[in-house]
């Protein structure tokens, strides 16, 4: 099993479109945590933002995952609907209490000094003062090679709760609107999957962030055989290897926000050289079959008149 950052570096090279090595400025990189105020009564709802200042450098991976004292803090939601970060092989979810890991991606790079990386909402239940802070990060440059960004300064953030003051509630997010429309991409590399086809896609929702997806190939080759070969929907993230490796396919992906609204697109998948050649061999046989039915059909014809 490969380790966890070779998975990393392995996702960064597949992000990268043109490879292009951009030197770095190694003084301004950093990943911060902040939030709207410093001080917050018990029983508050405190947004924290996680963002990225790349420093000059452009970047297609990040990685880490933040810590928060649960001994102060619940948590009470994530959201990625601004997040700059548009693929997830690793949503931000809870790891373990107290622990929020993810592993985030951008095709072809980003370049920015407040770029969202995701934001969480806590809920404040003791008082004292709770350090949020970021641990086993690494961001990774949109080179095509994976090399580690250097230099990223990890900037925590300090709660202080008290027992006054007034409680914090923050509007909660209405969402009835399905994430923006989107393009599955089928394709087959050699450098990528073992040179098998899979479907690609990336959609993107601005109210409360897209939650997971969901695939359904469709057998369309032989229309009567449809329902017993098509695939049943399987919840998975991009890239997905398809179940179809020859034969003509549509693949059907649904985009699923945080409120549980889907946006569904489809993408067809071609013959393959392999299914091409497979069907031209039915095509031959069943000729040759037919023929020969003919022949038999025909002689027992002949032979009965003849009698």
């Amino acid at each position: 099993m490969p380790s966890k950052i070779n998975k990393i570096i392995i996702f960064s090279a597949f992000l990268s479109g043109i490879f292009v090595l951009l030197p770095c400025f190694a003084n301004a990189q950093s990943l911060s945590l902040t939030s709207d105020q410093p001080i917050y009564k018990i029983g508050s709802e405190i947004s924290v933002v996680l963002s990225l200042d790349t420093g000059g450098n452009w970047v297609n991976v990040v990685d880490g995952t933040v810590s928060f004292p649960k001994e102060f803090f619940d948590l009470e939601s994530i959201k990625t609907g601004d997040s700059f970060l548009t693929m997830w092989p690793e949503r931000p979810a809870l790891s373990a209490y107290g622990k929020i890991s993810f592993t985030g991606g951008i095709p072809h790079g980003f370049d920015g000094s407040n770029g969202n990386v995701f934001s969480f909402i806590l809920k404040s239940k003791k008082v004292g003062q709770g350090i949020i802070s970021i641990t086993d990060s690494t961001v990774l440059l949109n080179d095509g090679l994976g090399t580690e960004l250097k230099g990223v300064t990890l900037a925590p953030l300090k709660i202080a709760v008290t027992s006054f003051g007034n409680i914090v509630k923050l509007q909660p997010v209405v969402d009835k609107i399905p994430p923006l429309p989107f393009e599955p991409i089928v394709t087959r590399s050699p450098s990528a999957m073992g040179n098998k086809f899979f479907v690609s896609f990336s959609a993107v929702d601005k109210e409360t962030g897209v939650s997971y997806y969901e695939v359904r190939e469709e057998y369309v080759l032989i229309p009567f055989f449809g329902p017993w070969y098509s695939t049943s929907w399987q919840k998975t993230e991009t890239p997905y290897i398809l179940k179809f490796q020859h034969w003509w396919s549509r693949i059907h992906v649904r985009a699923y926000d945080g409120a549980g609204n889907f946006r569904e697109e489809v993408a067809v998948k071609p013959l393959d050289e392999q299914g091409y050649a497979i069907l031209n061999n039915i095509l031959i046989i069943s000729i040759i079959i037919f023929l020969l039915l003919i022949a038999v059909f025909a002689y027992l014809k002949y032979k009965k008149n003849k009698s």
